[in-house]
């Protein structure tokens, strides 16, 4: 493995973190004042689940890197306005599972709808060729992260 090379895919990560936050990421901060109002981690914990359908807690707590009492504070938010609901697993008592009410998936499909219509504004002016671009150029990004 070539050290510059890891030099530089660390850099790359870095300057794509900031600039996804800087350009596109505030996005998620724009509301429709739509109740429950929630945060911005309780928005993209709600969209993690609905991502996976079902998530355990601690993996959750790991694709958000919050600490357990963070995350807790932030479930125990969402249960208490009919976002979610936590289940015990059958086979592991330790174990608990996340998953999003009728209320939770109403809710992220409204706000993922309000977030797209954001973010084709953004990219009103750009080619769809530059789109299909970073579309399969993200695609790649996700692929290669997850062999690490």
């Amino acid at each position: 493995m070539n050290k510059d090379h890891v030099g530089q895919l660390n850099q790359l990560f870095f300057e794509y973190i900031t600039l996804y936050h800087h350009r596109i990421g505030h996005i998620f901060t724009v509301d429709n004042n739509d109740e429950p109002l929630c945060n911005k981690n309780q928005k993209k914990a709600l969209f993690v689940i609905k991502k996976y359908r079902r998530v355990i807690q601690k993996d959750l707590g790991k694709s958000m890197d919050l600490s357990k009492g963070a995350l807790t504070s932030l479930l125990d938010s969402l249960e208490e306005v009919n976002l979610i609901k936590r289940i015990s697993d059958k086979d592991d008592r330790r174990k608990r599972w996340l998953e999003l009410t009728q209320q939770g998936l109403e809710y992220t499909n409204a706000k993922l709808t309000l977030y797209e219509n954001e973010l084709s504004k953004m990219l009103k002016n750009v080619e769809e060729k530059e789109i299909l671009r970073a579309i399969n150029n993200l695609k790649q990004l996700t692929s290669f992260i997850e062999t690490i």
